[in-house]
Parts: structure tokens; sequence; C-alpha cells
């Protein structure tokens, strides 16, 4: 696995990575092993390793490590989605196990909120609405990539809710 934590390619799912997932996800192996190995893993690597059938165990540990490596929840802005944070990078791999999966939603960016606070003097409103209309054309983009990438999982970002809009959009777009 050493080996696979090295590489800069993105094809993480070598060999050695499902015997780590294997490894990390066993029972015997100790909570500061798989700590300490997953500190040292990137984002897209922790996503391969949190897929099922990832036990719970690795699963948890993999939602403690995403949760440390923040910022998470601030509101979206067109940036995030040329330099996504960790939620929005580990969600970009499919069949992630539950707990990751949920963990990695409630850390995405949160809906941008119009807020006559952040205007500038400098700024006119038509400048600074269309700032806020940037921002919430990135969410809706955010928003789209976890839908289209997470196929299986429609029905339970639905439930969620606050996804509601995107989710019909784009449900909306493909029955067209």
């Amino acid at each position: 696995m050493d080996s696979d934590l090295q590489k800069e390619s993105p094809s993480y799912l070598g060999p050695s990575m499902r015997l780590g997932a294997t490894a990390l996800g066993h029972p015997s192996c100790t909570n500061a092993l798989r700590e300490e190995t997953l500190r040292r893993c990137s984002v897209p690597q922790l996503g391969v390793l949190g897929r099922e059938p990832c036990g719970e165990a690795l699963a948890q540990a993999i939602v403690a490590e995403l949760q440390g490596r923040g910022p998470h929840g601030q509101p979206m802005t067109p940036e995030l989605l040329k330099e996504p944070g960790a939620a929005h990078l580990i969600l970009r791999e499919t069949d992630l196990h539950d707990a990751v999966f949920f963990a990695a939603l409630g850390l995405l960016p949160s809906h941008p909120r119009p807020s006559h606070a952040e205007r500038s003097e400098a700024d006119g409103v038509m400048e600074w609405f269309d700032k806020y209309m940037a921002a919430r054309d990135a969410w809706e983009t955010m928003w789209g990539h976890v839908v289209t990438r997470h196929t299986r999982r429609h029905r339970q970002l639905v439930v969620l809710g606050h996804v509601w809009s995107v989710v019909a959009c784009l449900l909306d777009r493909s029955c067209r």
C-alpha cells in the first residue's frame, strides 16, 4: 500500500490498495495504525478506501479523517468549483460506504445566501447580485456533479430535501 500512497496517478485501485483496504478494515487492525495510514492518504485515495464493501471501522476512520480536513460548510463560491474541498473531492468516487457518503454530503459547501452586509460600498447592486448568482450557479453545478455521479442514491438525495431543486432539475432534464 505504501507504493500506492506515493503514486501521483489517479489510478489508485491497484492490487495493493485493495489489499490495504482489506487490511485496514480487518478487526485486528489497530485504530492507531488505521488513523496513521489514512492521514497519509490523499483525498482520492480515501475515496477509494471508502468504497463499499469497506467495513464499518474503516468507514468511521475515513469519516474522522475527512472531518479533520476542513474547512467545511462555508458558503459556496465559484472558486470552490476550481479548488474543491475534501468533501467534494471524495464524492467524485462512486459506491461509497453509506457513512462516508453521508458524512461528505454534510461537509459540502452550503447554499450561498445573499447578504447586504457583505455588499461593499464599491459594489453596485448589480455587481453584488451577479456575485450571488455566480455562487448559486456554482452550488447547483457542485450538486449536479454529486447527483450525476451517485445515480443509485437519487432517492436518498431527494429525501434529504436540501438538494430538492437541483435533483428535480437534473431528473427533469434526464426525462426529456
